[in-house]
């Protein structure tokens, strides 16, 4: 049997990017991983994706501003 390999996907606005780094460096996690939209952290086998836009491949399918600002108003 085989490793089941899974990530923690946030979506955050971009102006808490460094904070929520911050926060989880001082708990271990360490960026591996920087691009336009993303920032991937990991601590031994956890891995959390910080996105600031849903994207693939740096190419952004939904704003994530806009996504954040419809759910506040459902929330």
């Amino acid at each position: 049997m085989g490793f089941l390999f899974a990530d923690i996907d946030v979506l955050i606005n971009a102006q808490d990017v460094v904070e929520a780094c911050r926060r989880l460096l001082r708990r271990g996690f360490e960026v591996v991983v920087v691009e336009p939209y993303t920032v991937t952290l990991t601590r031994g086998s956890l891995i959390v994706d910080l996105y600031t836009h849903p994207s693939f491949a740096w190419i952004v399918y939904v704003d994530g501003e806009r996504l954040l600002e419809e759910i506040e108003e459902i929330g």
